[in-house]
């Protein structure tokens, strides 16, 4: 039944013509038995920062609708009676800021709530229905995130309605929904939940009999997602090219969805890898433009490339093309494009030229090499190694893994969307995004600084990838934040390191120093230093152990890198 009329007249000029919808999450400040009457919202944090989400409450407008979550469920839906304005805080509380920003509003309470749990079953849905926000105040995986008042959309409150199971006894707010219509939106259901699927992934390639740790099978799936292009690294047989290989496999991927080429020692250009302009005229697509090619037709499936052992030649000189390509990725109607990989002098004679000079790269086509790291291999330059994640496989257990007696069905259908990147730039970062970086962010500031002693510190695209791949786990919570930032730490950051000078043993040890709060000095080092005071209880374990290898070994040699 219909409750009293609110004192909002939706003729009023003063009204917008349509209502905005909001999402507001509450603690203590939720207080329905005295009245809630407002929401506020201080100007500045303890740091003296605003936040969005508190800025948030300004924008409001009369007439608009705010849902209401506090204590672990929806509470109800309100009217906002005011525009958002400057207030003090009508609380009067002892905060740390008095002024701040105040709605008035008349609360509808929903009987019974809806708790979260009932959110989280319908994840996919209201990711896809909240797919305009900036700002979401859902999580991938259904749980809501810390903050204020957030942005919401009339698809999602609709659904919230269709939870609710009846009208929210308002005729205002229930006339608004009814006119809301979902039915053109494309299928959430086309996109699976990452979470349960990599573990699925995980379960698959462990059944077959490889070991992989499961966060070994995250890390890779979040490199490839952060940047199409990855480097597996490590001793022969350690299951480098069987990663890529077995993951495909448990995603279900057909037979031309995998293409896997072997590198030769005596490629010295690109033409090897991506063709030439044969004696009758026509171009020769090699293996890349193939696969270039076969990704262009169905944009809808990935691919991936391997080039195993691809630093058996000199990678700069026959992978340049891509080096350089890989970066003009920018979005173009909808998709990510980037400049053509093949340059015209390669086809320009030739007779079929009109069918190769736009090949750009695909947003579909992911490349993985795989890398020995010995003497009879090229080592990497920098201009490499900035541009991908260098996951390094070189931890071996010989105990036998028996293989299950039964193996789980690789999944079906995976579109590409699941391994595509949804961040280009920071610019394309949320201010929630950025807020949640900020213990990363702050940790890497420090790091540069060290780094910046050995003129060895990185720029904008280190930075932004390595964020980007910190905001992909936590929104899928994948990982825990320290063990996301270890494996960033490994894969973006200590394989710049190398030489024999003071400087290289400087940065080592302050990084060790800052990464497991140690007190090692570098006047006089000794190597016996870092056993005594390396705790077995590690904070960043991945890091920390290949930082002791790296000083071990310029303690030995007096040089020391990355790589064996």
């Amino acid at each position: 039944m219909a409750g009293p009329a609110l004192t909002v007249d939706f003729n009023d000029p003063a009204n917008t013509s349509v209502p905005n919808i909001w999402f507001v999450t509450q603690g203590t400040t939720f207080k329905p038995n005295e009245g809630m009457k407002f929401l506020w919202a201080p100007k500045f944090g303890k740091d003296d920062l605003p936040r969005f989400y508190w800025e948030n409450v300004k924008d409001v407008n009369r007439g608009d609708f705010i849902f209401h979550y506090a204590n672990k469920a929806i509470q109800g839906i309100s009217i906002a009676t005011s525009n958002g304005h400057e207030s003090p805080d009508p609380n009067d509380n002892s905060r740390w800021v008095k002024n701040g920003y105040r709605a008035d509003v008349r609360l509808i309470s929903f009987d019974p709530p809806i708790p979260i749990a009932k959110i989280a079953d319908h994840k996919a849905e209201f990711q896809q229905r909240l797919r305009t926000i900036k700002n979401k105040p859902f999580t991938t995986a259904g749980n809501v995130n810390q903050g204020y008042l957030y942005e919401f959309s009339p698809e999602a409150g609709k659904l919230i309605r269709e939870i609710y199971g009846k009208p929210f006894g308002r005729e205002q707010i229930d006339a608004f929904f009814d006119q809301i219509t979902t039915e053109e939106m494309e299928s959430p259901l086309s996109l699976p939940d990452v979470l349960p699927t990599i573990h699925h992934c995980h379960a698959y390639i462990t059944a077959k009999g490889f070991r992989y740790q499961y966060e070994e099978i995250a890390n890779f799936y979040l490199a490839l997602r952060t940047k199409p292009f990855v480097i597996l690294a490590g001793i022969s047989g350690t299951g480098k090219t069987q990663l890529p290989r077995k993951f495909a496999e448990a995603l279900g991927f057909s037979q031309e969805q995998v293409v896997q080429v072997a590198v030769r020692p005596d490629w010295t250009d690109s033409s090897d890898l991506l063709g030439y302009t044969a004696l009758d005229g026509n171009f020769v697509p090699k293996d890349l433009t193939i696969a270039i090619r076969n990704a262009r037709k169905q944009k809808d499936k990935p691919f991936f490339f391997i080039l195993d052992e691809m630093n058996l030649a000199r990678v700069e000189h026959y992978f340049s093309d891509f080096l350089s390509v890989i970066e003009t990725r920018e979005r173009k109607n909808g998709s990510i494009e980037t400049d053509p990989i093949l340059r015209k002098e390669s086809f320009d004679t030739s007779k079929n030229r009109d069918e190769f000079d736009a090949y750009g790269w695909p947003q579909n086509l992911y490349l993985i090499g795989t890398v020995n790291m010995d003497e009879t291999t090229h080592a990497f330059s920098r201009k490499v190694l900035d541009r991908a994640n260098s996951i390094e496989m070189n931890d071996v257990d010989l105990n036998w893994i028996n293989p299950a007696e039964t193996v789980p069905s690789p999944v079906s259908g995976i579109p590409n969307a699941f391994l595509e990147t949804p961040y280009l730039t920071s610019a394309e970062l949320s201010e929630m995004d950025k807020q949640n970086l900020h213990y990363g962010m702050d940790l890497l500031q420090k790091v540069n600084h060290i780094l910046q002693k050995a003129d060895l510190h990185f720029a904008y695209r280190v930075r932004d990838e390595i964020a980007f791949y910190l905001t992909l786990n936590q929104q899928h919570e994948l990982m825990d934040t320290i063990t996301a930032l270890d494996f960033q730490l490994v894969q973006k950051i200590l394989p710049r390191i190398h030489g024999s000078s003071e400087r290289i043993l400087t940065v080592l040890i302050e990084l060790l120093n800052l990464l497991e709060t140690m007190h090692l000095k570098t006047e006089g080092f000794e190597f016996s230093q870092v056993r005594k005071q390396l705790s077995d209880e590690r904070r960043y374990p991945r890091a920390s152990a290949k930082i002791e290898f790296m000083l071990q070994r310029f303690d030995e040699d007096r040089f020391t890198s990355f790589w064996l």
